[in-house]
């Protein structure tokens, strides 16, 4: 028994043939109850049986010639509903009409999102995941702050003001992603092609053959869906397609599914990829314009769910740059984690250890040549990165340095190690694996010799 929970909705307003099918599917419960009554009186005739199957078998013979039948009986199924999800009887009624059957069946039940809290349904767009809120209102308790995905939304909407070949393409996630204006301001620029990330990315690649440029938002952990038309309908062709990866590293609550923590691995390995790694709103805006504009080939700005931190300058245009200077150690990282690192030299420096800050701006390709110049200087590197080890920024630099015969005397891949994350607040789970500035604080400590590092 499969039992289909029909609300109309992704996260978004559900979109495509599917979506439209299910909508138009009907079967009434008073014909529902007369089949039931009809195979209950025929099972205790004699010959009944027979004469059901008789029957079946001439009216799904009329069906087929006059009727198309419904795509789950083509897949084997009997399709019982709709049902109202809410009508407990109802569900129940069919849900001993779908055991007694004794064959597959999909129970088709129709519900509605924020059913019984009149904001949450009049809105459900708004209430799929919310942060604490007024319950007699529906009204946050703190004004929304400013998002990477908001800024994104906002630059990309400028940027189409000025160029029309500039397109947003999304999958299911039009407001997770910051392009509910965009899709307003521009209507028949934007499109929204359901769960099918794959398709989103093979749209864009025929869509920049064409001359366009698409710009294809989605979340970290759903861009991996379309490895394989990254690879072959888009890298290949060295197609000029841009990927705004939001929530990018770790988000938190939305749980172990939805941690960004393979693309920098996934991405890095992909031929002709650029990926840009902005640490704030600032940067985040000036790689978007320059990803849409400037660049060539697949480009990815990857960038966290939430808000910037306490660094907001923008660092320029280098791949990579030298925030601070020291001669003990050399603290390398990209994103927003740049504001841990900082923290973490200023504790270092009061425990009379100095360190290199390098700030990456691209990881891919990656130009390793400040952090071998930092490195031959202090002799010691830990990379902070919150993504798995195996294909991380912090491996590829190391074996950068070993390439370049530099000698390292202490080496600390600080990530994310090969493991799924749980749920959590991002500060709780930065505590937990070691990526927040204290953590880094002691790591860099044990690595220099000093005290106050972790136990072994």
């Amino acid at each position: 028994m499969v039992i289909l929970n029909d609300n109309g909705m992704s996260i978004t307003q559900n979109v495509g043939g599917i979506a439209w099918y299910l909508a138009r599917q009907r079967v009434k419960p008073q014909y529902l109850r007369f089949k039931k009554a009809y195979r209950k009186i025929l099972s205790i005739l004699p010959g009944g049986a027979y004469l059901h199957r008789f029957n079946h078998k001439f009216k799904q013979a009329i069906k087929e010639a006059v009727l198309s039948c419904t795509m789950f009986e083509d897949m084997g199924f009997t399709y019982l509903g709709p049902v109202d999800g809410h009508d407990v009887a109802g569900v129940t009624r069919l849900l001993r009409w779908a055991k007694d059957l004794n064959t597959p069946v999909l129970l088709h039940v129709r519900t509605i999102k924020g059913k019984g809290c009149s904001y949450a349904q009049a809105n459900p767009n708004a209430y799929h995941g919310v942060a604490p809120f007024d319950p007699a209102t529906g009204l946050p308790q703190s004004p929304p702050k400013p998002t990477f995905s908001k800024v994104m939304g906002e630059t990309l909407c400028e940027l189409a003001k000025r160029d029309s070949r500039i397109c947003a393409i999304t999958a299911a996630m039009q407001t997770g992603c910051g392009l509910d204006e965009f899709a307003k301001r521009y209507p028949s620029r934007f499109f929204d092609v359901g769960i099918a990330e794959g398709h989103a990315a093979t749209m864009s690649g025929g869509m920049a053959k064409q001359g366009l440029i698409p710009v294809f938002a989605v979340y970290s952990t759903f861009l991996q869906r379309a490895y394989d038309m990254l690879l072959h309908d888009i890298a290949l062709g060295n197609l000029h397609v841009v990927l705004a990866v939001d929530r990018a590293g770790l988000v938190g609550e939305d749980g172990e599914t939805h941690q960004g923590i393979f693309d920098v691995a996934y991405l890095s390995s992909i031929p002709n990829m650029t990926v840009l790694c902005p640490s704030n709103f600032a940067e985040l805006r000036r790689m978007v314009c320059k990803a849409v504009l400037n660049l060539s080939g697949p480009v990815a700005v990857r960038y966290p769910r939430g808000g910037e931190g306490a660094f907001t300058k923008d660092s320029g245009d280098d791949p990579s740059v030298l925030l601070r200077t020291g001669e003990n150690i050399t603290l390398v990282g990209y994103g927003v984690l740049i504001n841990h690192l900082l923290q973490a030299a200023d504790a270092l420096s009061n425990a009379g250890v100095e360190a290199d800050v390098v700030k990456l701006n691209v990881i891919a390709p990656l130009d390793a040549s400040l952090v071998e110049r930092s490195v031959r200087k202090t002799g010691r590197l830990l990379a902070l990165e919150d993504c798995v080890e195996n294909g991380s920024v912090g491996q590829r630099l190391a074996a950068k340095l070993i390439s370049s015969g530099v000698s390292v005397k202490g080496l600390t891949l600080q990530n994310l190690g090969s493991q799924f994350i749980p749920h959590g607040k991002v500060s709780e789970l930065q505590n937990l694996y070691g990526l927040s500035g204290e953590s880094v604080t002691r790591a860099a400590l044990a690595l220099c010799g000093k005290k106050g590092g972790p136990e072994p």
